[in-house]
This record gives C-alpha cells, sequence and structure tokens, in this order.
C-alpha cells in the first residue's frame, strides 16, 4: 500500500515536474494566460499554473486552473487537454483525501485517452484508479 502511494507520487512528479521560484513563476503564467486565445496554449498555461499551485500545496487554487482548462478543453473539443486535465483533478483530490472525487477524474482521463490511443495516460489512469481503490480499501478492486 505504502509502495503504491509512493509510485503516484512519484509519477506525478514526473508528469508535472518542479519548477523552482514558484511565486515568479506563477505570476508570468497569469500574465500570460491573459494575453493568449482561448486555444490549446491556454490551456496548457492553465494547466501550468495548476501544477505551480499544487506544489506549494495550494490546492484551491490548484483545483481552480485546472477546472478552467478542463472546461475549456471541453468547449474546443480538445480530447488530449480533457485527459490531462481530468488526469490533474484526479492527483489534486487524491491528495485532498476526496478519493470518490479523484476516482471520477481518473475514470475520465482513462476514457479520453483511449479515445485518442494515448498509452502513457492510459497506463497512469489505471495505477492511479488502482491507488485510489487501495486507498479506500477496495482492495480486489484495486487489483483489476
Amino acid at each position: 500500500m505504502y509502495k503504491k502511494k509512493i509510485l503516484v507520487i512519484i509519477l506525478f512528479i514526473v508528469s508535472i515536474g518542479v519548477a523552482a521560484g514558484q511565486s515568479g513563476k506563477t505570476d508570468s503564467l497569469l500574465l500570460k494566460i491573459g494575453q493568449v486565445k482561448e486555444d490549446t496554449l491556454k490551456v496548457k498555461l492553465l494547466l501550468s499554473l495548476s501544477d505551480n499551485y499544487l506544489s506549494i500545496s495550494e490546492t484551491d487554487s490548484s483545483v481552480f486552473y485546472a477546472e478552467k482548462a478542463l472546461k475549456l478543453s471541453k468547449k474546443n473539443n480538445y480530447i488530449y487537454g480533457i485527459v490531462e486535465s481530468a488526469y490533474s483533478l484526479g492527483i489534486i483530490y487524491y491528495y485532498k483525501s476526496f478519493f470518490r472525487i479523484s476516482e471520477k477524474y481518473f475514470k475520465l482521463s482513462l476514457e479520453k485517452s483511449k479515445l485518442i490511443n494515448n498509452i502513457y495516460y492510459q497506463i497512469n489512469s489505471y495505477n492511479t484508479l488502482g491507488v485510489v481503490n487501495d486507498s479506500k480499501g477496495n482492495y480486489s478492486k484495486a487489483l483489476e
């Protein structure tokens, strides 16, 4: 159980990276977000901002920007953006110990990643769904 939680944390760190000087980077991202069109670039900036807030444990701000990215991705039918946004929200809610909500977003990420044949997010979504179920005490479902 402990090893699975560590694995999720490592996968998350690898997937988003850790940036130094978060405050300056956050300010820079906020400035850029206001200057770009409502397209894939804005989704990527919103997700980067969400990741920055998560890295300094500001989970409410992290959720806010990841949800904006998800909404914009859905509006533009940007499937990859939906996959990334949903996965990020799953991670954030997992850290907040909201396992049912986390599971919902990991399932969405998995569903959409299958549509675009994105193996990376399929693997990570399956893995994190297992960790969530393990955390919920659903050990047999975690092994599926």
